[in-house]
């Protein structure tokens, strides 16, 4: 029963017959295959997507995870260095094996799987209607969310958020079948039922476990673990949750994120005295760090004002939560119909108060009858709609609170055209109506989408960075003095192996901080190097360096010798290196 309507349990579900399971089958074996290889076309012919985050820390941090070399440099990657490199060992192997074209058409093919679990989604949660419309629905939902400008620019890059967003839509759909398959088979004989529920306390566990393994590979994800976790305890009654299966959702959730992110956080803790390095230093307070969350503080977060804004500045192409503009109208939509919902649901649980009153004083005559008034029209499992629509609000919010970074709204992105459904679903009782206002409201959120500039591609050629490094950056026993701004963690990778590398950057070293252990630690290896000295910066030929730049090596007692330089260029970034000699450090 769901709390929130007070509507009777849902009634039994007949078992589909075999053609109709058939249909659904193929929908979604389809959706699968023109998901893929819709997606992997896209990222091949948009240009390869080499992303900051993939230059910055992406491929550094496996390649020093892997090699042993996470302490023979200092923080090439600044405060992402230490960050779970699990996550993007694909992607490195990939980088570092196969063709380019070919990496970037097995990143897209894989986000593409997204249609298959959309799909898969609105098939479990639909009731009473034909498997061709099912299919339709669930389509036209699923594509509603694809047409989301972030999921169309993250394809063929390592960004991680189109290929985490897989977890939780998978959750969704598993906990879906767990609640349908028992609202299908609660007739059952008694053995039957044993293993059905077998199955169910499985399916929890898995969906905690998914949602788990992505908060352990990447910290962000925890806000989704935590919706997950809201939304089932508010409809224990509709999910017929009882203490063995949320037992087995939280072991699974437990598991899932010791698999994925145990090692590195006692890796972390072990060696820094913090299992979320640098995070949250502000509470484990580690010596290497300085006493600071390393929250980024370039969005608008901790404002409810704010958090109801944002979808109405995206639709008129705003971008508070981006660097660069884009335009989406789904959010906008949904908030403005949410209220709506919010009515409605509040009207019908006072008549279905009412109802029940009255049926009791007339000796339960009219019960059935005025219940039926109340469902009549839903097509879609009160119970499963209510915990995606829960999900997502609980998502949202704390997505706005805690970061308003856009990337990091991918699953809910995806999610919006299912969410639109609900919506047109829940507030409208003709099927036609139903279908027409969300046609038209998708065709509109499809059209209006605008994404990204997509000119920060570039085209693919025989390797993913296209790194030649001049004989400058060949010399053995070089220490790298890394300074200024820009993604530069990829290059250690390609360095001789008998290089050190040491970063200067205000959120690791800050130019006029308190001494840190990584302070101590740079001054250390730059004091004790007696082999080559030189500065390596991304900024374009020519341009100088910024005064905190040259505070950074005065502080170390090093000084470039600018007339020296060498430049040169990667595939994705410019970079411009010089001799460096000592002088007597700042005091």
């Amino acid at each position: 029963m769901s709390q929130f309507d007070n509507d009777p349990p849902d009634t039994p579900r007949a078992q589909p017959a075999p053609w109709e399971s058939w249909v659904l089958r193929v929908g979604f074996w389809m959706c699968a295959i023109a998901g893929c290889a819709g997606a992997a076309w896209w990222a091949v012919h948009v240009g390869k997507g080499v992303g900051w985050d993939q230059m910055n820390y992406h491929h550094y941090n496996v390649y020093a995870w892997l090699s042993g070399r996470m302490d023979a440099h200092l923080a090439p990657a600044g405060m992402h260095t230490w960050i779970n490199p699990l996550l993007y060992l694909p992607s490195y192997w990939m980088v570092n094996h196969l063709p380019p074209w070919t990496t970037g058409a097995i990143f897209g093919g894989v986000a593409g799987l997204n249609l298959a679990l959309l799909f898969a989604l609105a098939c479990l949660s639909l009731r009473n209607v034909s498997p061709l419309m099912a299919a339709t629905i669930a389509l036209t939902s699923a594509i509603a969310g694809l047409s989301d400008p972030f999921f169309h620019s993250n394809l063929g890059s390592s960004d991680a958020d189109v290929f985490l967003s897989l977890h939780v839509i998978g959750s969704l759909c598993l906990i879906c079948w767990a609640a349908s398959d028992e609202l299908s088979g609660q007739w059952a004989e008694q053995w039957d039922k044993y293993r059905r529920e077998s199955k169910r306390r499985w399916s929890y566990a898995a969906a905690a476990a998914l949602l788990g393994a992505a908060a352990g590979l990447k910290l962000t994800y925890f806000v989704y673990a935590i919706a997950m976790t809201v939304a089932v305890l508010l409809l224990w009654r509709g999910l017929r949750m009882n203490l063995r299966r949320f037992a087995c959702f939280a072991a699974g959730g437990l598991g899932g994120y010791a698999l994925t992110g145990g090692y590195w956080n006692w890796l972390m803790w072990s060696r820094y005295r913090n299992p979320f390095m640098p995070y949250f230093n502000d509470i484990f307070h580690s010596p290497w760090m300085m006493d600071f969350s390393f929250r980024d503080t370039r969005f608008p977060t901790q404002s409810f004002s704010a958090m109801l804004r944002f979808p109405f500045q995206w639709l008129v192409g705003e971008h508070p939560t981006s660097e660069g503009p884009f335009r989406i109208a789904i959010f906008a939509i949904i908030f403005v119909i949410m209220p709506l919902l919010v009515m409605v649901a509040t009207m019908r649980t006072g008549k279905a108060a009412l109802v029940r009153f009255l049926s009791n004083w007339r000796h339960g005559e009219d019960t059935a009858a005025g219940q039926a008034g109340i469902r009549e029209g839903l097509l879609t499992t009160t119970t499963l709609m209510w915990l995606v629509v829960i999900f997502w609000i609980v998502s949202y919010a704390l997505w706005a609170w805690m970061f308003a970074i856009q990337r990091y709204l991918e699953p809910l992105a995806l999610l919006a055209g299912w969410m639109l459904w609900l919506l047109c679903d829940y507030l409208l009782t003709n099927r036609r109506m139903k279908w027409a206002v969300f046609s038209c409201l998708v065709v509109f959120s499809v059209l209006w989408m605008r994404g990204e500039d997509q000119g920060w591609r570039v085209p693919y050629g025989k390797s993913w960075f296209g790194v030649r490094l001049p004989a400058a950056m060949r010399q053995e026993r070089t220490l790298f003095v890394v300074i200024g701004g820009g993604p530069m963690g990829y290059l250690t990778a390609y360095l001789p192996a008998s290089t050190t590398t040491v970063r200067f950057n205000d959120l690791t070293i800050p130019p006029n901080g308190p001494e840190t252990d990584l302070t101590r630690r740079a001054a250390r290896l730059i004091a004790r190097h007696n082999g080559p000295l030189r500065s390596l910066t991304s900024i374009p030929p020519g341009m100088p360096l910024v005064d905190q730049d040259r505070a950074y090596l005065a502080r170390f007692g090093l000084a470039q010798v600018e007339a020296e330089c060498t430049q040169f260029a990667t595939d994705v970034t410019p970079f411009t290196t010089c001799p460096l000699l000592r002088r007597s450090p700042a005091q």
